[in-house]
């Protein structure tokens, strides 16, 4: 009888257990819907005064309520967040493909940007499709490709901003390059591409403006423009706090030989360690950490400065073409609204989602 009453007991307090978790499960669920409700009258209220939109920034950080904000309710925010003036609209771009095939097959990098589509495209825009301080804000144009047939319905479009997108992930073009991480086939992010921290001449970094504009005009089109970026150029470009972590996605054998000389005792320090304030940036470049730093060699005391002015420069690196891109993104998007999206927000909006899970595939495919 005793066993029997305790079971029953231990029963009974399962249900109960359980019964609370489903009614409390449903109160978050039934905030986290009201939240969204407030968010879309928010953003409604913004088309019809829009005098209120410096006032969001400060509204969102406040409130903290943003992480409870769901993509789908984001989405419906978008046309708010880009706002109404669609700048200049129509145009014809001819492409020339042959020159960007002759390109790729050479193996050389399109330096003045003339020959790949991507530099086509863009000489077309900021020479003949844009005057004066008005700038072209959607992808309103048609394509023709030189020497080939075909009308563009929506196709020619996104087949060139297919090409566009890989010619970005190219040896063609050098604004981006592979992850550390790529080189080293080892950690996260190893398929993605960070910034080119040598490309910082006022003509490379006019193209990474570009780059931004162009995002911002594929996001009022509805268009995707399918890069593979690293996360802390999502995080840069909302100007997101960006650490030790996001640095171990794209360089995790730098931060592990960090985490190593940080753990070493003296003796075993100075047995294994023969490093200078120099590291080296994610193309290779040498980068001095102190003026004359490579004739400072590192010692036990001051590893942990090493190591702290390693990670400073690491996150810094390409700090001048991210600015260049958000100068052009929020050339064409407004600024102060971006705030309520995440990096993963602004990264599928802008490049859709990198996967398919095949099982939501199955259930919308219809057979015949």
């Amino acid at each position: 009888f005793f066993f029997s009453s305790r079971r029953r007991h231990t029963r009974q307090r399962s249900v109960s257990w359980a019964r609370r978790c489903v009614q409390e499960t449903g109160m978050r669920a039934s905030c986290i819907v009201q939240i969204n409700k407030a968010f879309e009258y928010l953003f409604w209220a913004i088309s019809i005064y829009p005098k209120i939109t410096r006032l969001i920034p400060e509204l969102v950080l406040s409130c903290n309520f943003l992480k409870y904000v769901l993509h789908s309710t984001k989405h419906k925010m978008l046309p708010y967040v880009l706002g109404q003036d669609g700048g200049i609209r129509g145009g014809r771009i001819t492409i020339n493909r042959l020159k960007a095939v002759n390109l790729k097959e050479s193996g050389n990098v399109d330096e003045h940007l003339d020959k790949t589509i991507f530099g086509q495209v863009m000489n077309t825009i900021t020479k003949n499709l844009q005057s004066g301080k008005e700038i072209m804000k959607q992808l309103e144009v048609r394509i023709e490709f030189f020497g080939e047939g075909g009308i563009d319905a929506g196709g020619l479009l996104r087949e060139t901003l297919t090409q566009m997108a890989e010619e970005l992930q190219s040896p063609s073009l050098p604004f981006f390059i592979p992850s550390p991480n790529n080189k080293t086939s080892f950690g996260e992010e190893r398929e993605n591409w960070v910034i080119n921290p040598s490309c910082k001449s006022a003509f490379y970094l006019t193209a990474y403006e570009f780059i931004g504009q162009f995002m911002g005009m594929c996001l009022r089109s509805n268009q995707l423009l399918p890069v593979d970026l690293s996360s802390i150029i999502w995080k840069k470009i909302l100007g997101k706090h960006v650490d030790f972590e996001d640095l171990k996605k794209v360089d995790a054998y730098c931060c592990n030989a960090l985490e190593a000389i940080k753990a070493l005792d003296e003796e075993s320090f100075n047995v294994a360690i023969d490093n200078y304030f120099v590291t080296n940036l994610s193309d290779g470049e040498e980068c001095e950490l102190l003026p004359n730093g490579r004739s400072i060699k590192v010692t036990y005391s001051r590893r942990m400065e090493y190591i702290d002015l390693v990670i400073r420069c690491r996150l810094n690196e390409g700090n001048k073409q991210i600015k260049a891109i958000k100068n052009g993104l929020f050339k064409v998007v407004r600024e102060g609204l971006m705030i309520i999206y995440t990096a993963e927000d602004l990264e599928k909006t802008i490049c859709g989602v990198h996967s398919v899970d095949v099982e939501t595939l199955k259930s919308i495919t219809e057979y015949d």
